[in-house]
């Protein structure tokens, strides 16, 4: 049978490969393993600023209540005409609005720091609770304020959305009404079918609009608990800065994160009518994991975007270490090693999936019904003059449903039959389906996979607490067929592009001589040497300041490294000609 490992911190970077690069499905994989690892303390501080901001919310209608009362009181004792009402609810209104500011803001750093912890783990650091802590009392008002930005930059977005919807409606109305008024009955319903498809699509593309604004401004709350020098409206621009390029990856994040917290919260908010406070139970569990989430998507951008990783004193982490694995023994005794799919990924090949299988669906139902309205329809009625109306149509229609029954199950079998465990939404998130000896599937289990994977679907919860919960993270589908799904680790593992000049300036030329002459700069141990690698092939990548601070960084710990007892000798060399020269001399000595 097979052995599943738990994820490792421990990591190593092979020579030959740049710095890796997460794909979405991979970085909510990996936030599950950091919400899991920090369950108890995530849960916890989650606890506290859900209840701070409801004991804000409560305090905020108390304010209200009050200024109400006393303005009430006042005007009965001094027989005003309402002056202390409107000023009672004024200044109990502004109280109101500070307390839940506060509260917005407190939960916002307590969020924050969920994610630095996460930051932390994925490079191997620690920090002490106590610094968490006087992280979030120095600066709850810049959170609050940083949210504010957030939400007002949100709602001038749908609300300009919403102007050109409106403006388009306005504008196209007239003349589709004089359009569809003017068509034949057949055509009516042709039209009706396009413009409700037309206006889903529109209606999609509008909210992607707002939803892609959100993913580029979602690290504010990160950028100012991990660079906190950062005012809250530079933490805003940081944030689009970092996702510049990403955009569309980040939103693709927190669409995958959405659809695995989805069932759990409309269930929650159905049982919240018979049992108070689920709704609150289940924010209070879901919020450590988007902060788990957004804490590996900001260091998947940060690494090599803003020079996270280049630090000589820890060596290059690679988080992909921190998704499950699976040894699996062969019929003919080979071991095979392999990274299984991770929840995310399987969340993100499934909502892909399910848009191909809708638009499939859709141009069929569309087709279909102009075969049925212009050919199909009057050959019958001609053919059975005493046939119903709506007989013929209860038919097309349970055709239609049977047809789509059909299709959906066949597009699954069919490609995980015939494209080596692989549908379209799996290939793009680099997993496949394999049996549990390693060995490709055939028709029985991907059929099997299919028709019980409509018993995960209608009981979605199931299968998905079955892939978080279970080692080998099997749905019911899985468990029946006796399958895995697994990374494609041929194409799965992305990286990032070294661009590294062949030559050099005649200073660092002469710097190597300097080096070698004073010092053993040949000393790097692995791990240091592919840092400054690394550093050399991304620092055009670099905004301007974080190139500085990079490059002054690594420049001190080299000088420190090499001549521990006196670095200021090395200290009129540039830092970036004794980078450069430091990684010449190695290149050398490692054979790369």
């Amino acid at each position: 049978m097979s052995e599943y490992e738990s994820p490792s911190p421990k990591s190593f970077i092979p020579l030959d490969s740049p710095i890796s690069v997460l794909s979405p499905g991979n970085i909510v994989s990996i936030g599950i393993q950091l919400a899991r690892l920090h369950f108890g303390d995530y849960f916890n501080r989650s606890f506290l600023a859900h209840l701070w901001l409801g004991l804000g919310l409560v305090g905020s209608v108390l304010l209200l209540g009050l200024g109400l009362a006393f303005g009430f009181g006042l005007d009965a004792l001094l027989s005003t005409q309402s002056f202390f009402v409107v000023a009672g609810v004024g200044v109990g209104g502004v109280l109101a609005i500070a307390i839940i500011l506060y509260a917005v803001g407190w939960m916002t750093a307590t969020g924050g720091i969920m994610t630095r912890m996460g930051v932390n783990t994925l490079r191997h650091r620690y920090e002490p609770g106590e610094l968490y802590k006087q992280t979030i009392q120095r600066r709850i008002w810049a959170y609050a304020i940083a949210v504010m930005l957030f939400s007002v930059s949100l709602l001038l977005t749908y609300g300009l959305i919403l102007a050109v919807a409106a403006l388009a409606v306005v504008v196209i109305l007239p003349s589709w009404e004089g359009f569809y008024g003017a068509a034949t009955p057949q055509l009516q319903g042709t039209l009706a079918l396009g413009a409700v498809i037309a206006g889903l699509l529109l209606f999609l593309g509008l909210g992607m609009t707002g939803y892609y604004l959100a993913a580029r401004l979602w690290f504010f709350d990160a950028v100012l608990v991990l660079e906190p020098e950062r005012s809250p409206l530079e933490a805003l621009l940081r944030s689009w800065e970092l996702t510049q390029g990403k955009g569309w990856s980040v939103t693709t994040v927190m669409f995958a994160t959405s659809l695995l917290t989805l069932p759990l919260s409309v269930i929650a908010s159905l049982v919240n009518v018979v049992v108070p406070f689920v709704s609150f139970l289940i924010g209070v569990l879901f919020f450590p994991l988007w902060q788990a989430v957004k804490a590996a998507n900001y260091y998947d951008l940060a690494a090599a975007k803003s020079g996270l990783i280049f630090d000589l004193g820890t060596p290059p982490p690679n988080p992909r270490q921190w998704l499950r694995r699976v040894a699996i023994q062969t019929p003919e005794g080979i071991a095979l090693d392999f990274a299984l799919a991770g929840p995310g990924s399987r969340a993100l090949a499934w909502m892909i999936d399910q848009v191909i299988l809708y638009l499939l669906l859709t141009a069929l139902v569309f087709i279909g019904a102009l075969i049925y309205g212009y050919v199909l329809f009057p050959f019958l009625t001609d053919q059975f003059p005493d046939s119903a109306t709506d007989d013929l149509n209860l038919w097309a229609g349970a055709i239609a449903t049977l047809i789509g029954f059909v299709v959906a199950n066949g597009y699954f079998i069919y490609c995980e039959t015939f494209r080596r465990g692989q549908t379209p939404g799996k290939q793009i998130s680099h997993i496949r389906v394999v049996r549990d000896d390693g060995q490709p599937i055939g028709v029985r289990e991907a059929t099997l996979r299919s028709f019980v994977g409509w018993i995960d679907l209608g009981f979605f919860v199931i299968g998905l607490m079955l892939i978080m919960l279970n080692r080998s993270e099997k749905r019911l589908g899985d468990f029946a067929a006796g399958t895995l799904v697994i990374q494609d680790e041929q194409i799965a593992k992305q990286q990032q592009t070294l661009a590294i000049p062949t030559r050099f300036s005649r200073l660092t030329e002469d710097t190597v001589e300097v080096l070698t002459q004073q010092t053993d700069p040949t000393l790097l141990s692995v791990n240091q040497y592919l840092t400054v690698r690394n550093f050399l092939g991304c620092r055009d990548q670099l905004s301007a300041r974080d190139r500085a601070q990079v490059t002054q960084r690594l420049a001190q710990q080299l000088r420190s490294f090499l001549m521990p007892t006196s670095p200021e000798l090395l200290g009129t060399i540039p830092d970036e000609s004794l980078i450069e020269a430091v990684y010449l001399v190695n290149r050398s000595a490692y054979s790369i």
